[in-house]
Parts: C-alpha cells; structure tokens; sequence
C-alpha cells in the first residue's frame, strides 16, 4: 500500500484539508417533539465523528402544536458554530426548511414542563434589541446594498422583525443572521 501511495495510485490524505460532511435539507417535516433536532429536519452524510457531533445540533424549540416555523439556513450555520462546528467544513443543500409540530393529545393535556435536553444551550439575549441602529444587506439579482436601518422589534438568529429604512421611509421585513446585521432579498 505504501509503494501504490508512493506510485500515486492511492490517494494520500492532505492533512491541511478539513474532512467535509453535507447536509440536504428537508423542504416540510413534521415534528411531535418539543425542540428541533437538526437530524430530523436534514440527511447528514460525512465522516463519522462528524455526523455524531452533528446528529446532536439543536435547532431550538419547535412551534407550538399545530404552528410552523421556519428554519432558514443562516440560521443553522449559526447554531452549527455554537456547538463547536466549522460551518465551513459543512455543504448545506436546500434554502430552508419548514418544520409543522403535530398536535397530540398529550399536548393538550399535560401540565408538566417540557423535559430538558442532557446539552442545553444557556439562553442569550436577543442579537437586536428594539429601537437599535442595524445593517441591512439588501440582495437583489446578485448585487447586495447595504442599508442602515432601526429595529422595531428584538430578534435572534433566523427571526424575521420589521424594521424601518429611513432613507426610503419604509418598514421592511428582515431576517436576523447576527449581532446588529440582518439580510433581505428581493
């Protein structure tokens, strides 16, 4: 085996190459479960250690019973970087997914606090806060503007909140993709 690398007939691992895994997002799932797993809202292919680790992403808490939410993909590299993973080192194929929680009789019932998961994530507060001054990245056919803008409402990673353009004296919806920046497309 040594001699067939050395002959270039194997393929010699790069150790400055970063193993890859992809996920292929789910365009609607249907959930009966409290929290979201990123497992169930996408097929995840890749080196094992990696799927192990990525099997385990939390995608937050799923709608109420009979709502919807849904997942956009700024979003999960968001939350892919806060259990520790290299957004880069993932492919992600689809845009978003939808994801309906399914309404049980249990649901209806049961008093009882939702279980908490074995690694929770400490909540933080919100990314944009209202009345904060906020960047806007305006993306029309392949070019990105960028706008300043005031919140009208909080909002974390993946929520979509109003916000006002002064320049055009507009309110626009944006979706949060960090502290202060939120991204729109036309």
């Amino acid at each position: 085996m040594l001699a067939a690398m050395i002959l270039g007939l194997l393929p010699v691992a790069d150790p400055g190459i970063t193993p890859r895994a992809s996920l292929v997002l789910r365009e609607l799932v249907s959930l009966d479960t409290p929290e979201i797993g990123l497992a169930q809202v996408a097929v995840i292919t890749g080196p094992e250690d990696m799927v192990s680790v990525l099997e385990r992403v939390s995608l937050g808490s799923a709608p109420v019973p009979g709502g919807s939410r849904t997942v956009a993909v700024a979003y999960i590299r968001l939350r892919l970087k806060r259990y520790g993973v290299d957004p880069g080192a993932v492919d992600i194929q689809g845009a978003a997914v939808t994801v309906q929680r399914t309404c049980t009789v249990s649901d209806r019932s049961s008093t009882r606090p939702p279980a908490i998961s074995e690694d929770p994530v400490p909540s933080l507060p919100p990314d944009i806060q209202r009345n904060d001054e906020v960047q806007v990245a305006v993306q029309c056919r392949g070019v990105t503007v960028a706008l300043v803008g005031r919140a009208l409402q909080d909002g974390g990673p993946g929520d979509v909140i109003r916000v006002q353009i002064p320049q055009t004296s507009r309110t626009v919806e944006a979706t949060v993709i960090g502290p202060g920046r939120l991204a729109l497309q036309l």
